[in-house]
Order: C-alpha cells, then sequence, then structure tokens
C-alpha cells in the first residue's frame, strides 16, 4: 500500500477467521456496528447517517457494502473484497481532505451525490448530500480499468484540484 495511506486499516480477511463465514459477518457487522450505529463519522462537520431499514437482523446497508448484486439472478452475493474494506468506509469520510483522497460533488436524479475516491487501492464511496447532513450509499472497490479512469475524469472535471493529483 502506498506510504501515505498509513491511516487506512489493514483490511480484515475470511482467512483471519480460518474461514469461518458466520464469524467473519459477525465480526464486520460489529465494526459497522461501531463505526455507523453507535456513533457516526463527520465529513467536516456534518455527519454521515445511514437509512435504518433492517434485513435479517442487520442494517440494509450493511448488506450493500458487504454483496454484490448478481445480474444474472438479482440476488445479492457476499464480496469478499467489499466485506475486507468494510473497515476503511469510516476513516476515509474522516480524513476525506486527505491529498490521496478525491472529492467531488454532481447532481444525480435530483440528488446532490459526493464521492471520495482512493486511486492508489481503487476504492469508492458514494454519500447523498442534504443541506446539513450526508447518508452512506455506497461503498466498493474498483475492479477495472475502465471504472477508474471514468471516475477519474469525473474527479478532474466535479472538482479541478484532483487534477494535479490525478496525473
Amino acid at each position: 500500500m502506498n506510504a501515505k495511506l498509513l491511516w487506512l486499516p489493514k483490511i480484515i480477511e475470511l482467512t483471519d477467521f480460518g474461514g469461518n463465514f458466520l464469524l467473519y459477518q459477525d465480526y464486520l457487522y460489529s465494526i459497522f456496528k461501531r463505526d455507523f450505529i453507535d456513533s457516526f463519522p463527520k465529513l467536516g462537520r456534518s455527519p454521515v447517517f445511514h437509512f435504518k431499514e433492517d434485513t435479517n437482523g442487520k442494517r440494509n446497508i450493511f448488506w450493500h457494502l458487504t454483496t454484490e448484486i448478481d445480474q444474472t439472478n438479482n440476488q445479492r452475493n457476499s464480496d469478499l473484497r467489499r466485506c475486507e474494506r468494510l473497515v476503511w468506509i469510516r476513516p476515509i469520510i474522516k480524513n476525506y481532505l486527505e491529498p490521496e483522497i478525491f472529492y467531488w460533488e454532481k447532481t444525480n436524479k435530483k440528488e446532490i451525490r459526493s464521492y471520495l475516491f482512493i486511486p492508489d487501492v481503487n476504492y469508492l464511496i458514494i454519500l447523498k448530500k442534504t443541506k446539513t447532513i450526508y447518508y452512506l450509499i455506497t461503498a466498493y472497490p474498483i475492479n477495472y480499468e475502465n471504472k477508474k479512469e471514468r471516475f477519474l475524469k469525473e474527479a478532474e472535471f466535479y472538482n479541478p484540484k484532483n487534477a494535479k493529483t490525478a496525473l
């Protein structure tokens, strides 16, 4: 990992739990609970909340952050890359002004979306912005070079300060 990203926690792997996925998932949920239920991060002075609907005893946003939709059957399946990086979300939000994080906003269907992207580790967080607060919408690793290039172009277009870092 980039030496400048030492503030980013180590990923949490399934192998750390001897391959026991249920233990792993429970541990990940304890991190989510610590970071987003028991307290909440702030982006600048604005709190970052999440929508509080539950499924199977866990917040829907947790399932969204740790699974990926299978386009063939429209089911959500666990995504280990998302799971491993769940621990990154709060620190990235907290450190959004770090030069390694590209931050920009754009209007999407009459909503303002805020994007936090770290090209060095190909990770993206999307928040919904309101007048005084944010809502966590999603976070995931960028797995394809063309998507990374698209987000780099957006970052530069919507926030020219990103252009120097993107080169």
